[in-house]
C-alpha cells in the first residue's frame, strides 16, 4: 500500500469508530431511565470531548511528514474505541 492509501484507510477506520460512538450515545440518550443519568452522562461526554481535542492537538512523532495524518488517525481511533467500550459497559443499560 502507498502512504496515501494507508492514510485513507486509517481515516475510514476513524470515521467508522466515530459513527459507532455516536450510535451508542444516541442509544444511551434514548434508553429508559436516561433522565436519572443525564447530568452525569453529559459531564462525562464533555470530559471525553476535551480528551479528544487534547489528543488531536498533540504533536505526532511524524510531525511534518507523510505519516503524520495516518498516525493521528490511528491515535484518535484508539481513543474512540476505548470510549466505545466505556459507553457499552458503563452507560448502556443491560437488557
Amino acid at each position: 500500500m502507498t502512504q496515501m492509501e494507508m492514510t485513507r484507510r486509517s481515516a475510514d477506520e476513524l470515521e467508522l469508530a466515530c459513527m459507532e460512538r455516536h450510535r451508542l450515545e444516541y442509544c444511551i440518550r434514548n434508553q429508559t431511565g436516561y433522565e436519572k443519568i443525564k447530568k452525569q452522562f453529559m459531564a462525562d461526554c464533555e470530559l471525553f470531548e476535551k480528551k479528544l481535542k487534547t489528543e488531536w492537538d498533540r504533536f505526532s512523532d511524524y510531525a511534518g511528514g507523510s505519516m503524520e495524518p495516518m498516525d493521528r488517525n490511528e491515535r484518535m481511533t484508539a481513543l474512540v474505541e476505548k470510549r466505545i467500550a466505556e459507553l457499552r459497559t458503563k452507560w448502556l443499560a443491560k437488557p
